[in-house]
């Protein structure tokens, strides 16, 4: 089991920006021994435990091993990402110091006492740290560093992430295939199959087979029955039904004459690539689309989402640029 870090929930913009600062692991905060150094970012100190210890819940989550990882190259590659992000994470812990973005100690003192209730047994909550690389003392620093991130960009960021109703509308103009539900019909069909080789005389009688079953629907005979007689598309057994299916979904010839029929409604023979049909629509839909009240507030998370995220890149590249960063483990740089 991982250690879960017991913080308030915040809104989804703020979570997924804070994708950055959700690692179960700090840098130089648990009570093992490490053994060397990964990277100093400014004089803070990333050990090499640590990335490993990241490295490998990176990939859990995944759903990935580290022994299932053949190439050497995209090994170093992936390891590189891992310590990257442990760098930037490093990066907005110092930026939330420099800012006074650092949360009181009567709120980290909550967040451990909730910690604590989740998982009352000392044991087990020792057990649990010491997974995700923690002492408690060190899993208190760890709280401490991620509240004051989140304070960071709940501060700083976040109000300059604000989505204007002009930018909601536009999306949603720009988007309606999302918003709409095609218009649809269900139906049934009769098929007599014609082979793209059939000879003049085996199309003959394929045409004859097809126009007797039309005959015997026209006066009243139930196409579904006529279906599982004298159908030879998979769908004979279920009378021929074929569901709900919107344009696109067909042969083109098909479609147009699925779309052209009214409820209860016969075709002419209808030929396609795979013979001659006789359809019936049973029922129809029509267009749907939601409207742009409806769905305004979940384009507003998505865009502020979107904006926010931009917004946590944009200060870690210009903490970058200026920040005195020591990679000490040969890797690749990320791709």
């Amino acid at each position: 089991m991982s250690v879960a870090c017991p913080l308030p929930a915040l809104g989804a913009a703020l979570a997924l920006a804070l994708a950055l600062a959700l690692a179960l692991v700090w840098p130089g905060l648990a009570g093992a021994a490490d053994f060397g150094l990964a990277a100093r970012v400014n004089g803070g100190e990333i050990s090499r435990e640590r990335l490993e210890r990241y490295f490998e819940e990176d990939l859990q989550e995944k759903g990935r091993l580290v022994a299932g990882i053949r190439s050497p190259e995209a090994f170093k590659s992936m390891k590189r990402k891992a310590l990257d992000e442990l760098v930037d994470r490093e990066l907005l812990w110092q930026e939330a110091e420099r800012r006074k973005r650092v949360v009181p100690q009567k709120e980290v003192d909550a967040a451990m006492a909730r910690f604590r209730a989740q998982v009352p047994d000392p044991a087990r909550r020792r057990l649990q740290l010491e997974r995700g690389g923690f002492t408690e003392q060190g899993y208190a620093e760890y709280v401490k560093h991620e509240l004051s991130i989140r304070r960071l960009v709940e501060l700083d960021l976040a109000p300059k992430a604000k989505v204007t109703p002009a930018e909601v509308h536009a999306f949603y103009e720009a988007n309606l295939d999302r918003y709409t539900q095609p218009a649809e019909v269900r139906a049934r069909h009769v098929l007599v199959k014609v082979a793209p080789e059939a000879s003049p005389e085996q199309r003959a009688e394929a045409r004859r087979r097809i126009d007797a079953v039309l005959a015997e629907a026209r006066t009243g005979a139930d196409l579904g029955a006529l279906a599982r007689r004298s159908s030879d598309d998979e769908t004979a057994s279920a009378g021929g039904e074929l569901g709900w299916f919107p344009r696109g979904r067909m042969v083109p010839a098909f479609e147009a004459a699925a779309f052209a029929l009214q409820p209860g409604q016969l075709s002419p023979v209808v030929e396609t690539p795979f013979g001659f049909h006789v359809i019936q629509v049973e029922e129809r839909r029509p267009e749907v689309r939601e409207p742009e009240s409806k769905v305004a507030d979940a384009i507003r998370g998505r865009l502020g989402e979107e904006k926010l995220q931009k917004a946590v890149q944009a200060l870690v590249a210009e903490l970058r640029a200026t920040a005195r960063i020591e990679l000490l483990i040969p890797l690749e740089a990320k791709t």
